[in-house]
């Protein structure tokens, strides 16, 4: 009786250390994701946070269309359905720059547009806009992701048929799969980054003064960084905006 309740002892303190070295891999990945939320939530200034995102997305980007093979047209579709920026392969002269070098102008250019925007925004509400882009793509993405982790933990045993260790094989896929969840977050802060705003009123008047096409395309930076001299409008909210004109 004591040999195997000592037996029993031991199988069911394997088990527990099994599940403990599960549930590190999840707890590595909150610490993360827990990290950079609570940066967006503390920090003062929520613009360099978008900023660092901005910088580690681009290029990463830029990267999977220009290399050994160059998709420029790809590219340019990717940078156009993401950003106001209305670039063209006549006018954008990135045919003869290097991966590096289109990443640097393109920034510049995210940059000086988001800027642009800034001006035409209620000041008060601006950090607030800033802190809900990233926090809303942290958290809806985060969900998704534990539902895909809950499922391949439950799917992992499995391949113990096949010889293979279900932990070895849970950390490989957890990583490849959080390495595809912060992506996805810089993705979704780059997508929404140009399609929120504080008040209707202020976004179209962004948009007029952007000149998203030039001459038939591409952004000249300097234009886009020249003040006019019209007023900017008192903010609305949205609601309010669609309101007043029905026909929205």
């Amino acid at each position: 009786v004591e040999t195997a309740q000592k037996r029993v002892e031991q199988r069911n303190y394997m088990m527990r250390k099994r599940t403990l070295e599960f549930d590190d891999v999840m707890n590595k990945q909150r610490e993360v994701i827990y990290g950079l939320r609570n940066e967006a939530i503390e920090t003062d200034e929520p613009r360099k946070l978008i900023y660092e995102i901005v910088e580690e997305a681009v290029p990463e980007r830029v990267a999977a269309f220009v290399g050994e093979t160059t998709d420029l047209g790809g590219l340019l579709h990717w940078i156009n359905n993401t950003f106001p920026l209305g670039l063209t392969e006549e006018r954008c002269g990135f045919a003869t720059k290097s991966a590096e070098e289109i990443s640097e102008a393109l920034l510049a250019l995210i940059k000086q547009s988001y800027e642009l925007k800034c001006q035409h925004e209620h000041k008060d509400a601006l950090n607030h806009l800033e802190r809900y882009v990233v926090l809303n793509a942290i958290d809806r993405l985060w969900r998704d992701h534990l539902y895909e982790m809950d499922s391949l933990r439950e799917a992992v045993y499995l391949r113990a048929y096949g010889q293979k260790d279900p932990l070895i094989e849970y950390k490989n896929e957890a990583y490849a799969k959080f390495g595809e969840l912060m992506r996805n977050v810089r993705a979704e802060v780059l997508s929404n980054l140009f399609r929120s705003t504080s008040n209707l009123a202020a976004f179209e008047q962004f948009l007029a003064r952007l000149p998203m096409r030039l001459h038939g395309g591409g952004l000249d930076p300097q234009a886009a960084a020249r003040p006019t001299q019209s007023p900017l409008p008192q903010p609305t909210s949205l609601g309010t905006a669609l309101e007043d004109d029905p026909g929205q």
